[in-house]
């Protein structure tokens, strides 16, 4: 399966993202702040990130300029409660957009979407 970030500084609702992404077989590594992101993504290979977009050390947007500007092309779905950032979804990177509150059920549609379509694009 996958290997996904999380770049989510809601603890308690990545630990409920991740643990059904993880019941569905994917490894899920969680940053709750675009540094530790950046770090993760630095060190370790991810197949999609799942990035909230109002993080405590800044917007979620650092990190897609730094993948924008990366020879990794990885899909991004953003989740956000603020309508500003949904824009974001305009950007090549960005494969899905989510509005909060997110259920975890259309977090996993969403994230099956999008590693489907990358599997197709890979073949």
């Amino acid at each position: 399966m996958a290997t996904i970030l999380m770049v989510e500084d809601d603890a308690p609702m990545a630990g409920l993202y991740a643990r059904a992404l993880e019941a569905q077989g994917h490894e899920v590594l969680i940053a709750p702040s675009i540094q530790q992101g950046l770090e993760v993504l630095d060190s370790t290979w991810v197949d999609l990130i799942i990035l909230d977009m109002t993080l405590p050390d800044g917007a979620g947007t650092q990190i897609l300029d730094f993948l924008e500007t990366s020879p990794k092309v990885i899909p991004v779905i953003i989740a956000t409660g603020f309508s500003r950032y949904l824009k974001q979804g305009e950007r090549n990177i960005v494969a899905a957009t989510l509005s909060k509150p997110v259920t975890t059920s259309q977090l996993l549609q969403s994230v099956s979407t999008v590693l489907e379509d990358l599997n197709l694009r890979e073949e």
